[in-house]
C-alpha cells in the first residue's frame, strides 16, 4: 500500500454523467448533427471574428461567403440556412444594415471549440514547480483537459481545456486551472451546474480515514439533470465566502484559490463534525494569531461566525 497521503481530490466534475429524456437526447444528437460540417463551424468562427457582440456589424451574404471561401453560392446558401434561428440570426434592412449575425448559442459554439474543451489531446511536456499545498517540488502534466499537480505528499487535478494552452506554458496553465476551478466552484454555489446549467442538489458527505487519506468532508453538489457532481472540501467552499476574504483583507492578504490551498486550515480534513442532526461543521480560519471560528451547515453555508 502506498504511503502517499492522497487528499480528497479538490474539486471534479464526475465524468460518468446519466443520460436525460428521450426527447433531450434527440434533441442534443441533432444538434452535434448539425454542427458536424466543416463549413458551418467556418461561418460562426468568421461571424464570431466580426467585431465585438454589442458593436458587431452584420455581414452580407457576398462577404461572408468570401470570408468563408466558398466558391459555389447554392451549397454556401444550404449550410448557412441550416444555422438558422438558433446559431445565425439574419438582420433585415428595416433594422439597419442587412447581413448575418452570430447568436449567443453560435458565439458559445466558436468559443467551446477555440477552447479544445471536446478535444482529448496531451498537451506535451511536463514542468517543476511548488506545490500550492506543501510547498514541495510538485510535478506538472496535462492531459485529457486536467492539470495534475503531483508532489510527494499531495495529488491533484485542475480543469484545463486544451486551447487554453495556447502561448501558455505549463505553470501558466495552472494559474487558469485555479480560476477555472473558482469559476466552477462559484457556479455550482448558487445553485447552477457549470457543465449544463441545471439546478444542482448538495449534500455533505464523510470521506472516512485510512492509510491514504484524511478523514475529510467534502460538500457534493450533483446536477438534478445531466448529473454532473462537483465535490468541494469544506475549506474551498469558505474560502470564498466575503466573510473570510474580508478577514484575510484585513490582514493584506489576496484570497485567491492558489493563496487558499497553501492555508493548513483550507486542506481536506480540517473541519470538526460538531453534530448530525441538523448537520453542524466547525472550522477555524487562522492568520498571524487572529481566528475566525466558522460554523457551517448542510448545505455548506455558513450560519455563525466569531473572531478572536
Amino acid at each position: 500500500m502506498s504511503d502517499r497521503a492522497r487528499s480528497p481530490e479538490r474539486a471534479s466534475v464526475d465524468e460518468d454523467a446519466a443520460n436525460g429524456g428521450g426527447a433531450d437526447v434527440l434533441d442534443t444528437l441533432d444538434t452535434f448533427s448539425l454542427l458536424a460540417q466543416e463549413t458551418r463551424l467556418t461561418i460562426l468562427r468568421e461571424l464570431a471574428a466580426a467585431g465585438p457582440a454589442d458593436e458587431r456589424e452584420p455581414v452580407s451574404f457576398a462577404e461572408l461567403r468570401r470570408r468563408v471561401g466558398t466558391s459555389d453560392s447554392g451549397r454556401f446558401n444550404y449550410h448557412l440556412d441550416k444555422l438558422q434561428p438558433q446559431f445565425v440570426q439574419h438582420v433585415d434592412e428595416d433594422d439597419g444594415p442587412a447581413g448575418y449575425r452570430p447568436t449567443w448559442a453560435g458565439v458559445r459554439v466558436v468559443g467551446t471549440a477555440l477552447a479544445g474543451q471536446l478535444d482529448a489531446d496531451t498537451v506535451a511536456g511536463e514542468t517543476e514547480r511548488a506545490c500550492p499545498q506543501c510547498g514541495a517540488t510538485a510535478t506538472l502534466t496535462h492531459e485529457d483537459g486536467l492539470l495534475s499537480v503531483d508532489c510527494p505528499n499531495h495529488q491533484f487535478k485542475v480543469p484545463v481545456p486544451a486551447g487554453a494552452a495556447d502561448r501558455r506554458d505549463l505553470t501558466e496553465l495552472l494559474s487558469v486551472g485555479f480560476a477555472l476551478t473558482e469559476r466552477l466552484v462559484a457556479l455550482s454555489r448558487q445553485g447552477i451546474c457549470p457543465n449544463c446549467y441545471g439546478a444542482v442538489s448538495v449534500e455533505p458527505v464523510e470521506m472516512g480515514g485510512d492509510a491514504d487519506s484524511d478523514e475529510a468532508v467534502l460538500f457534493r453538489d450533483t446536477c438534478d439533470r445531466c448529473r454532473a457532481t462537483l465535490a468541494v472540501p469544506v475549506g474551498t467552499l469558505v474560502g470564498q465566502h466575503p466573510t473570510v476574504v474580508s478577514f484575510y483583507h484585513d490582514h493584506g492578504v489576496d484570497l485567491d484559490l492558489e493563496t487558499l490551498w497553501g492555508m493548513d486550515w483550507a486542506h481536506p480534513g480540517a473541519e470538526t463534525i460538531r453534530q448530525r442532526d441538523p448537520y453542524r461543521l466547525e472550522l477555524t480560519v487562522e492568520h498571524e494569531g487572529d481566528h475566525l471560528e466558522l460554523v457551517v451547515d448542510e448545505s455548506g453555508s455558513i450560519v455563525e461566525t466569531e473572531r478572536s
